[in-house]
């Protein structure tokens, strides 16, 4: 995929995610934890989908914890990514 394809697709990765994470705000608001939290989840997963993409590589699965760990660019304060998404997976 070129670079100029793959920021379109980290874009476009980055924005629904953001819109995943906007919804799960409302509905912790309207205590619809469960559905916040699927959100929660969805948008971590969109947004390392998008930072895959943004550094040229084609993401798989689903799986916050695995997406992270499988991730070969530089992440600052690896651990803490990897301890977020283990929760965001639960």
């Amino acid at each position: 995929m070129s670079i100029e394809k793959n920021r379109r697709e980290a874009e476009r990765w980055l924005r629904t995610a953001e819109q995943d994470l906007a919804a799960a705000r409302v509905l912790h608001g309207s205590r619809m934890y469960s559905q916040s939290c699927f959100l929660c989840q969805q948008a971590g997963e969109k947004a390392l989908k998008a930072l895959w993409r943004q550094s040229d590589a084609d993401p798989w699965g689903h799986s916050v914890l695995q997406l992270v760990e499988d991730f070969s660019g530089d992440l600052e304060a690896r651990e803490q990514w990897i301890n977020h998404a283990a929760l965001l997976d639960k």
